[in-house]
């Protein structure tokens, strides 16, 4: 009976590998941002970009982005510098006002790359990590409230929740979006790795996601919906 059992399980192992479950049912463990070491280079992140529909008079392009606020490593101010050229120069777009804000909304209308100079404590004159901010909306459109994962089992299977608002301001939008599921480097935010056909608002994570904090980014199809926004139910916690 016992070598019975022990066969049993063997089988139930093997089959659920090659069907590419979890055999030991616990599958991702959660990123731990409890024990985090932050530095300048994973403080830096684009939390979204898409057209402010609030603006009187019109709309402009926005970029939201979240940071550690300055007072976390001693500074005094951060400014968001954007390079248009590949990085080779940088332009002075915005600074913070006091020494804990943790966020801009900057109006952008050039797509390039994001970092922020640090002024200030024990990165004083150095530089934060690097954004890709690789799309700027040409369409009013305007995430509304604050998007982010919902977990829908104990297994780590989370869906995005987005929701958008368009002209005429309010109504939403669904299914316009084209979605890509990325490993972070918990350690160096410019280090995006793709995960290999995970390409829809739902995502069934496993062991293989331990270590990385998970971001899916959702983009626009630039016809109905413009812009993007990265979801992290780690993130979340953390910035906003």
């Amino acid at each position: 009976m016992k070598k019975v059992l022990i066969l049993f399980v063997i089988i139930a192992m093997i089959v659920s590998i090659f069907s590419g479950c979890d055999p030991f049912g616990g599958g991702y463990v959660e990123f731990n941002a409890a024990t985090w070491t932050r530095t300048k280079d994973n403080m830096f992140f684009i939390k979204e970009s898409d057209r402010d529909l609030r603006l009187a008079g019109g709309t402009e392009p926005r970029t939201d982005t979240v940071f550690v606020p300055p007072v976390r490593f001693g500074a005094s101010s951060y400014t968001l510098q954007q390079s248009t050229d590949g990085g080779e120069n940088w332009t002075d777009l915005t600074t913070t006002t006091t020494d804990t804000q943790d966020s801009f909304s900057t109006s952008i209308t050039q797509t390039g790359l994001l970092r922020l100079k640090i002024t200030g404590g024990q990165y004083d004159g150095q530089y934060s990590n690097t954004a890709d901010l690789f799309l700027v909306s040409a369409l009013d459109t305007q995430f509304a409230g604050t998007p982010k994962y919902t977990i829908t089992n104990s297994f780590g299977e989370f869906t995005t929740g987005i929701s958008v608002g368009s002209v005429p301001i309010g109504t939403v939008i669904d299914k316009q979006f084209t979605y890509q599921w990325y490993h972070l480097d918990p350690d160096d935010f410019e280090n995006f790795t793709a995960i290999d056909g995970a390409t829809s608002s739902t995502y069934s994570a496993t062991s293989a996601d331990n270590g990385y904090i998970l971001v899916c980014r959702a983009v626009g199809d630039q016809v109905s919906t413009g812009g993007f926004i990265h979801l992290s139910l780690n993130l979340t916690s953390i910035y906003w």
